[in-house]
């Protein structure tokens, strides 16, 4: 955590090589978030806007929230302005926004709180698969790499993981 906060010091301070190393983090990731939702192309235009507006508001970056939740919320933004700009709808992403609809906002914050709840109700081992996994986007061989664990072990544990949580979850189904 403390190289974090001195990596958010040194790009506020405008260290173009502090902000190369949060590129070289970031990118894949990214990347990967914003191919949820685009094409390669304009994935790879997002994820470069979303740098260079991480870069040109440094200055703003607060170190308890990280540059990561920021990359993230720009990279959003940036996938929904795509959308808009090319005329296209994204029902996810709308719902984000903030709809005039205080009860599905409700909805959608209690189901999210329910979800991460039951998430961390697993094991040590499941609960880091799954955010890895499903929530940071990496792909079983990078994940592999990371835990220094067999592909085939983490298959099998995000399986089961599934499984408990779809158990865990069915009670909530409508």
């Amino acid at each position: 955590m403390s190289h974090d906060l001195e990596q958010i010091k040194s790009i506020k301070a405008g260290d173009f090589k502090a902000f190369e190393k949060v590129v070289v983090a970031y990118e894949k990731p990214l990347l990967r978030f914003a191919r949820k939702w685009l094409d390669a192309v304009p994935a790879e235009d997002v994820v470069q806007e979303s740098f260079y507006r991480l870069y040109i508001s440094r200055a703003k970056i607060k170190p308890e929230l990280g540059v990561k939740n920021y990359l993230y919320s720009i990279c959003k933004n940036e996938v929904m302005m795509w959308y808009r700009k090319n005329k296209r709808t994204l029902p996810l992403f709308e719902s984000l926004e903030g709809s005039e609809d205080l009860y599905q906002d409700l909805e959608r914050k209690i189901v999210a709180r329910v979800v991460r709840a039951a998430v961390s109700g697993l094991g040590e081992t499941k609960r880091k698969l799954v955010n890895l996994h499903f929530f940071e986007g990496l792909g079983y061989s990078e994940i592999s790499d990371r835990l220094k664990m067999p592909v085939s072990t983490i298959k099998t544990n995000i399986r089961r993981a599934k499984i408990e949580l779809f158990k865990k979850l069915k009670r909530y189904e409508r």
